[in-house]
């Protein structure tokens, strides 16, 4: 097999200093990398003049949608009492809003042990009850608010209201009220 087919030939070493942890600013000023095909040439500049290497022939498209906080954390609806008089149930859950199947129906992610019909309790009086698994982990769950059942352009407000930016794993970081602005496309 060719070298260049393996994976291995694609490893490299990353220090951690050059991962970013916030975005550049101004945002424009994001380092940008330019490879010229003709010439067999790199060229090391910034986004602002991403137009400069386009051809005039081509067409682009711009990305306009947002980053919600799709991140909530909340407790399982507690179970029972056991013999010696603790709740069973009520443990810690993490949820990650995913996208919506349809007008009632949702992909998330969770941390947390749950099983079907388990409810899951979140700040502002929003439920979350997990009704089916996925062989990839990700769960389907309905939601409601004020204890009706909520479609997704009222989830996003309370989304909103409660819950987190969803930051990659490697920033190892918490995020902060300027991610709200900083992670949302140019």
């Amino acid at each position: 097999m060719s070298e260049d087919l393996l994976t291995k030939s694609y490893d490299y070493t990353l220090p951690e200093g050059f991962i970013a942890t916030t975005p550049v600013h101004p945002r424009d000023h994001a380092k940008l990398l330019v490879y010229d095909r003709k010439t067999d040439t790199i060229t090391h500049t910034i986004f602002k003049h991403l137009l400069d290497f386009v051809p005039k022939e081509c067409d682009v498209f711009l990305n306009d949608t947002r980053v919600i906080k799709a991140r909530i954390f909340g407790v399982k609806e507690a179970q029972s009492i056991n013999k010696k008089g603790f709740v069973q149930g009520g443990g810690k859950v993490e949820l990650l809003f995913n996208k919506p199947l349809d007008a009632h129906h949702y992909l998330v992610m969770i941390r947390g042990k749950v099983q079907v019909g388990t409810k899951l309790l979140f700040d502002d009086e929003l439920v979350a009850t997990v009704t089916n698994f996925n062989e990839d982990g990700s769960r389907v769950v309905t939601f409601n608010h004020h204890a009706k059942e909520i479609r997704f352009e009222d989830l996003v407000l309370v989304l909103d209201k409660i819950g987190h930016l969803p930051l990659p794993p490697y920033m190892q970081r918490e995020d902060n009220k300027d991610d709200e602005t900083d992670y949302q496309t140019l």
